[in-house]
């Protein structure tokens, strides 16, 4: 049909056959579109994949110098003499994992070589060997083949006094489940403020800490089960501990200032005094460096059990001679004490040498008008004939005497009364 010259079936016909070619076109384009994504979509996993692989491969081929790394203790690292397993644990200790410290060490080690080269000082805690085994491998179902190594899991068990000491002079914080520990910390720094001055030597600061603990704290006599008496927190803060309370405590106050200090675990061997001997005669006391020499010292025993506030000096700073007559300990793990120049009555004028020089030291101090008289004798005769001297004074009522007769190193304590 024609309409003013225009064949509409014609175009019809010619529409229909563009149509299909566009529609064509269309459909080859969207394959090309779906082709090209598709290959790119490929190329692009395929290079995510090889990088991944890569990654993997180069974080299992990584070695981990920075021991502050979280994932550093978890590597395979194995060690064949003593020098190298001492520098590993030393390290990781100032940042131990929650885990524990994780190492290999070849056979010939034992549970106790691991224990005795990760030691540290008993001031600061002492090491736990979480796990020590040998590792075998067994193929199928065929016999258990030892490996050759063993793996190693240790732990560090920190003391009380480690985490103040840290506290104050490393400005660590203390850990928040232990609110008694900041309480020690401020007797601490109470004591600083208060008994240490500029210029004070280290013996003037060991005299200092020794008569604020024995004033300051009593004996348990009565409770040697108590929660804190074998800590500082009971010596300092409850005023109330056994040997190791005493111990930890001075060793507390003395490290804070700069003072080398020791524990040192051993036994008491007799029975002048009862302080500090438990049932099984285990015993702690200090060693002390004073002006280049090592001394021995037992706060513990210089806070003797009486209905009396009683001070002495008996065990302060003496030589392993005089101080192995009532101590037992090991001498080839503990300091060597020889000298006896930094002793509290050498440097207080009063180590007596004879009965005359005891004669006239009391004398001297009963016509000062002093009616306490601490000293160390030579041997000193204590019976009645040999104080009768003391009423040749005037005014003089009587006089009781104390201490410890041992010999050539006797702590006498004179009380004179007199007449009213």
């Amino acid at each position: 049909m024609k309409i003013n010259g225009y064949d509409y079936n014609d175009h019809d016909r010619r529409s229909s056959t563009s149509s299909r070619s566009l529609s064509g076109i269309f459909i080859f384009l969207a394959f090309v579109a779906v082709y090209i994504f598709v290959v790119i979509h490929a190329h692009n996993m395929q290079a995510k994949n090889k990088a991944e692989q890569e990654r993997i491969k180069a974080e299992s081929e990584r070695v981990i110098d920075d021991p502050y790394d979280p994932d550093y203790w978890y590597q395979d690292v194995y060690f064949t003499s003593r020098e190298e397993i001492k520098e590993y644990v030393t390290t990781m200790a100032e940042n131990p994992p929650e885990t524990g410290i994780y190492f290999q060490v070849s056979k010939e080690f034992t549970k106790k070589d691991i224990k005795d080269i990760a030691k540290i000082d008993e001031f600061d805690g002492n090491v736990v060997v979480n796990s020590f085994a040998e590792w075998s491998t067994r193929e199928d179902n065929g016999p258990e083949k030892k490996d050759g190594y063993i793996s190693v899991n240790i732990s560090y068990n920190y003391s009380d006094e480690k985490y103040v000491y840290d506290s104050i002079v490393n400005s660590k914080p203390l850990p928040e489940d232990r609110p008694e520990l900041e309480e020690v910390k401020k007797v601490c720094e109470s004591f600083h403020q208060e008994y240490i001055k500029d210029g004070m030597s280290d013996y003037e600061i060991e005299v200092a800490a020794h008569d604020y603990i024995v004033n300051n704290c009593k004996y348990a006599i009565d409770d040697m089960d108590g929660e804190y008496v074998h800590s500082s927190y009971g010596a300092l803060v409850e005023h109330e501990a056994v040997c190791d309370g005493y111990s930890r405590a001075i060793a507390l106050l003395l490290k804070l200032e700069g003072v080398d200090v020791k524990l040192v675990s051993g036994k008491a061997v007799d029975g002048t005094n009862t302080a500090g001997i438990s049932d099984d005669g285990s015993h702690m006391w200090n060693q002390v460096y004073i002006m280049g020499s090592w001394y021995n010292l037992d706060v513990t025993w210089d806070d003797p059990i009486s209905d009396e506030d009683i001070l002495s000096h008996t065990y302060l700073n003496v030589n392993d001679d005089i101080f192995e007559r009532n101590h037992e300990w090991d001498k080839e793990v503990a300091e060597e004490c020889t000298s006896m120049d930094m002793n509290y009555y050498k440097k207080s004028g009063i180590y007596l040498e004879n009965q005359e020089e005891f004669k006239n030291v009391v004398n001297n101090n009963i016509k000062a008008g002093k009616d306490k008289i601490e000293c160390v004798v030579d041997n000193p005769d204590l019976s009645e004939d040999g104080l009768s001297f003391i009423f040749e004074n005037e005014g003089v009522s009587g006089y009781s005497v104390g201490g410890e007769n041992v010999g050539d190193y006797s702590f006498v304590i004179l009380e004179i009364r007199r007449f009213e």
